[in-house]
């Protein structure tokens, strides 16, 4: 039997002066190899198969075994608040209905200028892979706390079947709440007139979603980039 696979495992780039162990592991510099601890059992992300979702947006912990946790927003579906959220699936030709409520606290009062860090606890939804309208999926969408916005995406009949990705993406603070959690699988299912071949539609299925979380700074004498570590875009907000 074959396997389909498409990814989902958490990276965290660890700070250098915490110490690798047996039971935990650590990633350490750039030119530093990863310390491997014992495997825990791997849990894919609740799956929503719904044509109408209530997805909200709230503060949760987010953990890994026995390494680190932190509070941070998340995706909630259901009473379950996880990082990642729920794996959203659709069809071709369906109209996928989303209810986003932001059930975060008011923001931190200030001048909101373009261009800089603003605004941690205003949000949005946005798709990366589906064929949609614009208008719909639209980054300029504005949830503020205690808001709720509806999308309702309409799939053509012919989209190809696929693993794509959601995350918020409001501008002045999208790279903070990335970071922080909030991205999402979304999968196409095959239509039955799709060309995917039988064999590869009848696999098992693992989903795997990919997430880096910086949490030491980068090395600006190796790296020519500066990589903000999720505590400087915490104070930065």
């Amino acid at each position: 039997a074959g396997l389909q696979q498409t990814m989902l495992v958490l990276l965290w780039a660890c700070p250098a002066q915490l110490a690798c162990d047996a039971t935990d592991g650590c990633l350490l510099l750039n030119s530093n190899v990863v310390g491997l601890g014992a495997a825990e059992t791997l849990t894919q992300p609740q799956e929503v198969s719904a044509s109408t979702i209530a997805l909200s947006v709230e503060f949760c912990t987010a953990s890994i075994a026995n390494f680190a946790a932190f509070t941070t927003r998340c995706y909630c579906y259901g009473g379950s608040c996880t990082v990642p959220g729920p794996t959203i699936v659709t069809s071709p030709g369906a109209t996928l209905t989303v209810t986003f409520t932001n059930s975060l606290g008011a923001n931190p009062a200030g001048t909101v200028t373009a261009n800089t860090m603003h605004s941690p606890n205003t949000v949005n939804l946005h798709t990366h892979g589906l064929h949609v309208d614009p208008a719909v999926d639209s980054i300029f969408v504005e949830v503020e706390p205690g808001e709720s916005h509806t999308y309702a995406y309409q799939l053509p009949s012919d989209h190809h079947p696929g693993f794509h990705w959601y995350h918020s993406h409001h501008h002045g603070s999208s790279t903070f709440q990335v970071m922080g959690g909030l991205v999402g699988g979304l999968r196409v299912e095959p239509s039955s007139a799709s060309d995917l071949p039988t064999a590869l539609q009848a696999m098992a299925r693992v989903t795997m979603v990919v997430h880096h979380i910086a949490l030491d700074n980068s090395d600006t004498s190796t790296d020519p980039f500066t990589v903000w570590t999720y505590t400087d875009l915490h104070v930065r907000v």
